[in-house]
């Protein structure tokens, strides 16, 4: 019997992490085999996640701008909205941008095997194909980029087609008229805009006593001043004590100080975070550790106790972001060929898409307050921004994190229109720690929303014409 030959690399996960990283390596010349549940790479952020999620939210957007136009002058007949056409044009972006995964993962010469792969041990593993057969692995090196799932709620309840987890509910099967949202994080958030925005009347239940904790408060309070406009209701500091779906609805009894209060929802969307995929793996058949919480330990480059196997991604700890998965994989490349650079702290930028967007990086005031870090904070309100006031989209805020001395950028916080796309420079200077007194040289486009962190700039130098609290005045 021929033994099959040693994969130099093999990867479990397709998603950002993991076919990053095969791209890569097989532009080093590595011999790569990509495994994956799903027939096409992409993983959980195309296929169940950020591409389908952002392109409802644009949708959404478009719906909101036609709304707020009639402030201006310009009047919209309500839109009429065609699931239908709507799904077909989400699947038609990720048919697109999966396609274009394939054409690369061929043209790098990568073996892609559709299946779930688990460990044999610290060099071999199974991998279970689709048509139930299985096939026998051995590697050299093996990088685990499996994911997260969406995580289960801590009430009983009995399956139905009206409990959806985020994956289900971006199937958007239909528009149901009252719709309740387990979860107050960026995911809950996220998809309580887009149930909104498309008619939903919504509801959002949080067990803590804000939604979107951990964010600075400065910018969600811009937020929910828009934000709960559009919302039928947000229940803070409130868990829920049970679930019945029926044929009229799910029957939700919410508990919190005040007593219990029970509710009617057509349907229920369970957002309450995500957790790591590893379950299946066979992990403990490996010298592989994990944390407390479930997560895989690695060292700076994503190596494992069992030094053949590397981790990446949201199965390790951190963020769950794609773009720090990605950036992961680039770590992980460089120590399979012995050339990792020191590793320097960088700023992770987080956006919650809502709308105002909340975008962030770096320090935030509280984390400074918990760590005794004397800081000198900076805010810019955009009812002082020239080009929001031409928007008509004034509620927004730009935020600086300084050091006590007020000359260099710890931290960064926007709340607003495309606050997404403008945390880039602040990502940027803070990774090049880069003095204020040299960025306030620099001329901003006028007008644009950007200027608002080159207000704050001249305001933490004492530069600006504007008072310390912020102007009211537009240019």
């Amino acid at each position: 019997m021929n033994t099959p030959p040693t994969k130099q690399l093999v990867i479990i996960g397709a998603g950002p992490a993991g076919f990053t990283t095969a791209f890569l390596a097989a532009d080093q010349s590595l011999s790569v085999t990509l495994i994956d549940q799903d027939p096409v790479l992409g993983g959980t952020c195309l296929h169940r996640g950020c591409i389908p999620s952002k392109t409802l939210l644009s949708l959404v957007q478009t719906i909101n701008k036609a709304k707020k136009a009639k402030d201006c002058g310009i009047h919209f007949q309500d839109p009429e909205i065609d699931l239908d056409e709507i799904r077909s044009f989400k699947k038609g972006v990720i048919t697109k941008l999966s396609a274009g995964l394939m054409q690369l993962c061929g043209q790098k010469k990568i073996t892609f095997l559709q299946g779930s792969a688990s460990f044999i041990n610290s060099t071999t593993i199974s991998v279970k194909k689709p048509d139930e057969s299985k096939e026998t692995l051995e590697f050299e090196r093996c990088v685990i980029a499996t994911g997260s799932l969406p995580a289960p709620l801590a009430v009983d309840f009995q399956p139905s087609l009206r409990i959806m987890s985020s994956n289900e509910a971006l199937d958007l099967i239909e528009i149901p008229k009252t719709l309740l949202v387990i979860g107050g994080g960026y995911i809950g958030m996220e998809m309580a805009s887009i149930y909104a925005g498309f008619g939903s009347q919504v509801t959002i239940c949080e067990a803590m006593d804000n939604v979107l904790t951990g964010i600075d408060q400065d910018l969600v309070a811009v937020l929910l001043r828009t934000f709960k406009r559009k919302i039928n209701d947000i229940k803070t500091s409130t868990i829920i004590k049970s679930m019945t779906a029926n044929s009229a609805g799910v029957d939700v009894i919410f508990t919190n100080s005040k007593g219990e209060v029970r509710q009617t929802f057509d349907r229920v969307l369970v957002a309450t975070g995500r957790k790591p995929n590893t379950a299946a793996l066979g992990l403990g058949n490996t010298q592989i550790q994990l944390t407390e919480k479930g997560f895989i330990q690695t060292n700076a480059f994503g190596q494992t106790h069992d030094k053949a196997i590397y981790a990446i991604g949201d199965i390790t700890e951190g963020p769950m972001l794609a773009h720090k998965a990605s950036y992961q994989a680039t770590l992980v490349v460089d120590s399979l060929f012995g050339t990792e650079q020191p590793k320097t702290k960088t700023a992770i930028p987080a956006v919650v898409f809502t709308d105002p967007e909340i975008a962030y990086c770096g320090l935030t005031e509280k984390e400074a307050q918990q760590k005794n870090i004397q800081t000198k904070v900076i805010k810019f309100p955009w009812a002082a921004n020239g080009r929001s006031v031409s928007m008509n989209r004034v509620d927004g805020l730009t935020k600086l994190i300084l050091d006590g001395q007020g000359q260099n950028l710890l931290g960064a916080g926007i709340v607003g229109p495309e606050a997404g796309e403008l945390i880039a420079q602040a990502q940027l200077l803070l990774n090049a720690n880069i003095p204020l007194e040299r960025i306030s040289t620099s001329m901003f486009a006028h007008p644009t929303l950007s200027e608002t962190f080159k207000e704050c700039l001249d305001l933490s130098l004492g530069r600006s014409f504007y008072s310390s609290k912020g102007g009211q005045a537009a240019r």
